[in-house]
């Protein structure tokens, strides 16, 4: 909380108008890969910043990620010695993934900043470092 912003509930407000690296990390982990309920899509992991602001009082997207469960259980997959164009999969087991993402905004004063992230069953919150957001002058 340095050079005037400050937390508002879950939303960091910007103290004047400027130029802003917006960031957010999340960490996801789970077991089961692509395992579903008949009939239910796989889960997709989905980590968003949004801006809330006077101009336009609603939360307004300004970065999303999305993953699907499924591709982070495939990465476990891998050719087997005999065929390399065959790949053993094992997605049924523990899987972990992360979403990061940064950009560079015009904000203004007053501008409120917030990270969230869906699939809260899989968000990996033990230890530190694994889910965070911020903003950063540059200007």
């Amino acid at each position: 909380m340095r050079n005037g912003v400050r937390l508002h509930g879950n939303r960091l407000v910007v103290p004047r108008d400027g130029l802003y690296f917006v960031y957010a990390a999340a960490s996801f982990q789970g077991g089961g890969g692509c395992s579903a309920p008949a009939g239910a899509p796989p889960a997709l992991l989905r980590l968003a910043v949004s801006r809330y602001s006077q101009e336009y009082p609603r939360d307004v997207p300004l970065l999303t990620a999305v993953r699907s469960v499924c591709a982070a259980a495939r990465r476990r997959c891998r050719g087997d010695g005999q065929h390399p164009r065959r790949r053993r999969c094992h997605g049924d087991g523990p899987w972990f993934e992360s979403l990061y993402q940064g950009a560079v905004f015009q904000l203004r004063r007053g501008d409120q900043v917030a990270a969230t992230a869906t699939a809260g069953r899989f968000l990996d919150l033990h230890g530190g470092g694994r889910a965070y957001f911020g903003v950063v002058g540059v200007d």
